[in-house]
């Protein structure tokens, strides 16, 4: 596997993104990095190589989790254990639950779309300022993916970069290797 390559086709990747949004350059990472992973996904189960815009996840389901659900999505993970820990101690659930219907897509499903959307909160752990932009960003998010969905040759770009991202293997490499490599070829394209 040629790292040169792959470098080419995901920077590619990035300009068929690009031109298909030249205004919403934030949604380059995010679109790419579910896009792929989620090609990935479908590839491993059914052999076929196709490829969805992210879908949203339902709030239902995340707001039906019960008490001791929330609990253990706060205590298990270090980062929202410390964070939130006069929160978790005091089991303040009704606090508690605020924070898990924005948190848990992100962190607990892993949404590849929504980790890339609130990246640099992530990285800083700044898991408040998460909740307080998540609806507006997403709100934001939808409606500059929607035009996306209908748009042809959108899709036929996309396949064919799908095809030979399959063909150069790069479905072997680690989510973690893809996501860097994908990063830096956003800053190369976004910063000539």
């Amino acid at each position: 596997m040629n790292l040169e390559t792959i470098k080419k086709v995901l920077g590619f990747a990035v300009e068929t993104i690009e031109f298909f949004i030249p205004e919403k350059k934030y949604l380059i990472f995010p679109l790419l990095i579910s896009i792929i992973e989620d090609a990935i996904k479908k590839r491993e189960r059914s052999g076929e190589i196709a490829f969805s815009l992210p879908v949203f996840i339902n709030p239902d389901i995340v707001e039906t989790k019960p008490d001791k659900f929330i609990m253990n999505f706060f205590t298990s993970n270090a980062e929202l254990k410390n964070y939130y820990e006069p929160y978790v101690k005091n089991k303040d659930i009704s606090f508690l639950r605020q924070r898990f219907n924005t948190l848990y897509p992100i962190l607990g499903l892993n949404d590849p779309f929504l980790r890339a959307l609130f990246k640099k909160e992530i990285e800083k752990n700044e898991f408040e300022k998460i909740f307080e932009c998540y609806e507006e960003r997403l709100k934001k998010a939808k409606e500059d993916t929607e035009p996306l969905r209908m748009d042809k040759d959108f899709r036929v770009m996309i396949n064919k970069i799908l095809k030979e991202i399959f063909n150069l293997g790069l479905s072997s490499l680690d989510k973690k290797e893809i996501r860097k490599i994908l990063l830096e070829e956003i800053k190369k394209k976004l910063h000539e």
